[in-house]
């Protein structure tokens, strides 16, 4: 963690694999296309520390899940909560069905949508970072219900 973020800092010359899962669900809404947005965040040029390579995207249909999750109480499950702007947004599988976000709208204090996306992934990140202190509320709709709940920011 560097400044409250996932970071990495300094030089490493071993190759690393990262996994995205997603839900077979989910992945039926592509057509022929995936999109995928990253932000790096870097050391500066002064500290002499390399830089980085994302190289060799790949992409398989898998049916077995490797990761053991924790049951979550809760059908939607945002925190943390106050954020300073990053804000996880979790929700609970219900059946084997399709399962999908289908709208998030973010709403500030005066009642003014800020922020909205359309589909998502059940496990989805909003940025929030560039929005004042103060009370947001998140209104989250799936294919089975919707839900409004209330955030606190503060940088």
């Amino acid at each position: 963690m560097l400044n409250g973020e996932l970071g990495f800092s300094g030089t490493d010359s071993t190759w690393k694999d990262i996994w995205l899962c997603l839900d077979i669900s989910f992945t039926s809404l592509i057509t022929d296309t995936l999109y995928f947005r990253y932000s790096i965040i870097s050391d500066p040029v002064q500290s002499n520390h390399e830089g980085w390579v994302i190289d060799n995207l790949l992409a398989h249909l898998t049916f077995i899940h490797t990761v053991q999750e924790k049951e979550q109480k809760d059908y939607i499950h945002l925190f943390p909560n106050p954020s300073n702007g990053i804000v996880n947004i979790q929700v609970q599988k219900k059946t084997n069905k399709f399962h999908v976000i289908e709208e998030i709208k973010v709403i500030n204090e005066v009642g003014e949508t800020v922020k909205s996306f359309g589909l998502s992934p059940t496990k989805f990140r909003v940025d929030l970072s560039n929005q004042p202190n103060g009370v947001y509320f998140i209104t989250i709709k799936t294919n089975f219900q919707t839900e409004t709940h209330k955030i606190i920011i503060q940088h």
